[in-house]
C-alpha cells in the first residue's frame, strides 16, 4: 500500500514529479508567471527564467502550459533536453513538432527554415494565434541552437513577434548570455527565482497536505519547531524541501507516530544528505561570554590578592589560620595510616587484528564535453545537488577557476563521499538496469537515455567482493515486488534486455549516492 493512504491522504503530498496541481503560488512564482503570460499575449519574443536547481523551474514550466491548455488562441511545444548535437537534428525537432510529420533528409537547412516560417505566418497572421515553445534546461543549448533561435525571433510582422519562446535554465546560462551579445539582447523578460522564506515554506508544506487531503480536515504532521529545522536544513528550496517532508513522514510511519516534532526532523537531516547550516545557539553563546569575563576578570586581579585565592587540590593553610582567629574551634588531628606498596605488574593483552575495509577515496574521473555543466555532474553523480557537494568539487579539482563555466576536455574528479553504510532493514525491490564499471561510463549512458526514461539515477557503490560499481536504478524503490514488476516491462526495448530486479545487496555495502534505502 503507498504510504499516503496510511495517513488518510488522497494522493502522494510530497512527490518529486513536476505536477502543475501542486504548484505553489509563491510570490515570485506568481509575479514570474504573470510576466510571462503578459509577454506571450503582447508577442514580446523572448523570455528567459533562472535558477539554482530546485528553485521550482520545471513545475512552473508545467504550470504555465496547463494555462495556455484552455486558451484555443494559445499553441504551446515543450523541448524537455535541448541538447543536440547538430543544427539540422534542431530544425527538424521544431519542424516536426510544428507540421506534425517527419522530414526526409534530402531537406535542407534552409528548407527547414523556411516550413517553419511558413507555419509560424500561417498560424500567427491568418489564423491569429500565438505559438510559444517552451525549452527546459537551457543551460544545455550548444551555441547553433541560440543563433538559429536568434534567426526565429526575425520571423515577425510590423507589430509582433511569430514566435515566443520562453526558456527555463540553471545559472550557468548567464554565461551564454555574456558570450553571446546579439542573443541576450534580445531578451524582453529575465526573471530569476530564488529560495523561499520561511514563512513560504511553511505555506507549501502546508498547501500540499491541504491538496492531498481526503476528506475536510487540514492535517498537520509537522510542529512548528520541526518546520524551523526543515527550513534551516534546506534552505528554502523546494525540491529539498519536498524530499525532506517525504522521509520525514516515511519515518513517521515506520515509528507509529502521528506528528514529527524537531527531534524527528533533525533525525531525518542527519541520515539524509540535507546539510544544515551552524548557527551559534543563544544559550553557548552566553556561556562563552561568561567565561571570557571570568577570565578578563582574573587577569585584572592584582598579583597580590590573586594569591590568597586557593587553587584546586591545595590545601590553604592561611584560610585555616585565619578561620582559628574569627572562632574558637577544635581541631582534631587524624593519624595518617600508612599502606605498604603493592607493586601494580602490567600485562599485556595482544589486540585482536581487525580486516582493514579499504573503502575507496575517489569515485573516478571525467573528461568533460560540450554543454557539460558542474551542477548537472554533480546532481547526475551524487543524486543531489547543494552546496557542501560544490565545496568537496572545487576543493577537490583545483583546476575549476570559475564551476559555472566549465571549458571542454578538462578532467574532473569526483570524491568518494560516503552517505550509507550498510543496507535497510525494510524490504524495498528496485529496478536494476544495468552496471557500468566507469563512472564516466554510466554518466554518458545516463545522460544519453534522459530523455527515454528521465526517472534514472546513477548509483555508485562498494563492496569487499566486488569492489566499486555504478549502477543504473529506477529513482524511486518499490515496497512490493509486483510494482516493480510493472515498470520494468514499461522499459523501452533497449533496456529491457539487461534489466533485472534488485532486492538484496551486500551487508557491508556502501554507497555514495542518495537514494531512499
Amino acid at each position: 500500500m503507498d504510504y499516503f493512504r496510511l495517513l488518510n491522504l488522497d494522493r502522494e503530498p510530497f512527490s518529486n514529479s513536476p505536477d502543475p496541481d501542486f504548484f505553489f503560488h509563491s510570490r515570485q512564482h506568481i509575479q514570474c508567471m504573470q510576466k510571462i503570460e503578459l509577454a506571450v499575449h503582447l508577442r514580446r519574443g523572448l523570455n528567459v527564467v533562472i535558477g539554482d536547481v530546485g528553485t521550482g523551474k520545471t513545475t512552473l514550466c508545467r504550470r504555465l502550459i496547463q494555462k495556455f491548455s484552455n486558451d484555443d488562441k494559445v499553441e504551446t511545444h515543450l523541448i524537455l533536453d535541448p541538447y543536440f548535437s547538430t543544427p539540422r537534428e534542431f530544425l527538424s525537432t521544431v519542424a516536426g513538432m510544428f507540421e506534425k510529420h517527419k522530414t526526409g533528409n534530402g531537406t535542407s537547412d534552409w528548407q527547414l527554415k523556411e516550413i517553419i516560417n511558413k507555419y509560424l505566418f500561417h498560424q500567427g497572421v491568418d489564423d491569429e494565434r500565438i505559438v510559444v515553445l517552451i525549452i527546459d534546461e537551457g543551460q544545455k543549448l550548444p551555441d547553433f541552437c541560440l543563433e538559429i533561435l536568434r534567426e526565429f525571433l526575425n520571423y515577425e510582422t510590423n507589430d509582433q513577434k511569430l514566435l515566443q519562446i520562453i526558456i527555463f535554465a540553471q545559472k550557468e546560462f548567464d554565461a551564454y548570455l555574456e558570450d553571446h551579445k546579439n542573443f541576450s539582447d534580445r531578451i524582453n523578460l529575465y526573471h530569476v527565482l530564488g529560495p523561499l522564506s520561511f514563512r513560504e515554506t511553511k505555506s507549501m508544506i502546508q498547501f500540499r497536505l491541504e491538496k492531498a487531503i481526503k476528506g475536510s480536515h487540514s492535517p498537520s504532521f509537522f510542529s512548528f519547531l520541526a518546520l524551523r529545522a526543515i527550513y534551516r536544513a534546506t534552505e528554502g528550496y523546494p525540491r529539498r524541501v519536498i524530499n525532506l517532508c517525504h522521509r520525514i513522514i516515511l519515518t513517521l510511519i515506520i515509528q507509529n507516530r502521528s506528528k514529527a516534532g524537531r527531534s524527528l526532523a533533525r533525525f531525518c537531516i542527519k541520515k539524509g544528505s540535507f546539510e544544515q547550516p551552524k548557527k551559534w545557539h543563544p544559550i553557548r553563546i552566553g556561556v562563552l561570554s561568561c567565561l571570557f569575563l571570568f577570565l578578563l576578570v582574573f587577569a585584572l586581579i592584582p598579583e597580590h590578592l590573586r594569591s590568597l585565592i586557593p587553587l584546586k587540590g591545595e590545601r590553604s593553610e592561611f584560610a585555616l589560620e585565619k578561620l582559628q582567629h574569627d572562632k574558637e574551634i577544635t581541631v582534631i588531628k587524624i593519624p595518617i595510616i600508612k599502606v605498604p606498596e603493592t607493586k601494580i605488574v602490567e600485562t599485556k593483552v595482544p589486540e585482536a587484528k581487525v580486516p582493514e575495509i579499504k573503502i575507496p577515496i575517489t569515485l573516478g574521473q571525467m573528461t568533460t564535453i560540450k554543454n557539460d555543466t558542474l551542477g548537472e555532474m554533480i546532481l547526475r553523480v551524487y543524486g543531489v545537488y547543494s552546496r557542501k557537494y560544490l565545496n568537496i568539487m572545487i576543493k577537490s579539482n583545483r583546476q575549476i577557476k570559475n564551476p559555472d563555466l566549465i571549458e571542454p576536455g578538462q578532467v574532473i574528479s569526483f570524491p568518494a563521499k560516503p552517505c550509507k553504510i550498510g543496507t535497510s532493514s525494510l524490504k524495498n525491490w528496485w529496478v536494476h538496469i544495468t552496471t557500468k564499471e566507469r563512472l564516466e561510463d554510466a554518466y554518458r549512458f545516463l545522460k544519453i537515455n534522459s530523455g527515454k526514461v528521465p526517472k534514472l539515477a546513477i548509483v555508485p557503490c562498494w563492496n569487499s567482493r566486488e569492489g566499486l560499481k555504478f549502477m543504473i536504478l529506477w529513482k524511486r524503490c518499490f515496497t512490493d515486488e509486483q510494482s516493480a514488476q510493472k515498470t520494468l516491462k514499461r522499459l523501452p526495448s533497449s533496456l529491457v534486455s539487461g534489466a533485472k530486479i534488485q532486492a538484496k545487496w551486500a551487508k557491508d555495502t556502501v554507497f555514495f549516492a542518495n537514494p531512499v534505502f
